[in-house]
């Protein structure tokens, strides 16, 4: 989720290739598949690259395909560079104390990309009210939370389409 702080800063506030409502929808689209950050990414790419060669969906696939690279091939990369030296990294004093304090950072990078989330998506009074009556009955019941998705995806739909 650290992530979204910067797709949020670069992509809406800088650039301005994406509204927050259009960056709320990707993420909301990741939400539901495994790997949301990274279907997230194919999402935006397709928008992105479809948008820019006038709405094709040719140029939309080619779009996510390629942003779907991009988010892979750095970790790939650093995974294989970095492996044979990360257990010699971790032993050294000043080494475990950057990492602690990277720890740190991404825990606040996740609360203000959490926080910009909830007030984008629980702008209006219906989407607060139904937030709220799903975490109580969350707490209250032993329910699981794909029903209330899906529930709330049908009323959703059917009450701001």
């Amino acid at each position: 989720y650290v992530l979204v702080s910067y797709l949020e800063g670069d992509l809406v506030a800088h650039r301005h290739w994406l509204t927050p409502e259009t960056l709320s929808h990707a993420i909301a689209i990741g939400q539901v598949t495994p790997g949301p950050l990274l279907t997230t990414a194919t999402f935006i790419g397709y928008i992105l690259f479809s948008r820019w060669a006038g709405h094709s969906p040719a140029a939309g696939i080619a779009g996510g395909m390629l942003c779907t690279l991009a988010i892979f091939l750095p970790s790939f990369i650093l995974v294989a560079v970095l492996s044979p030296l990360w257990s010699r990294l971790r032993t050294r004093t000043a080494m475990r104390g950057a990492l602690d304090a990277m720890n740190a950072a991404v825990v606040a990078l996740i609360f203000v990309s959490a926080a910009s989330l909830a007030s984008s998506a629980l702008a209006t009074t219906g989407a607060f009210m139904m937030a709220a009556i799903c975490l109580l009955v969350l707490l209250r019941f032993d329910l699981n939370a794909t029903w209330l998705i899906a529930i709330c995806a049908i009323i959703g739909w059917r009450v701001w389409s």
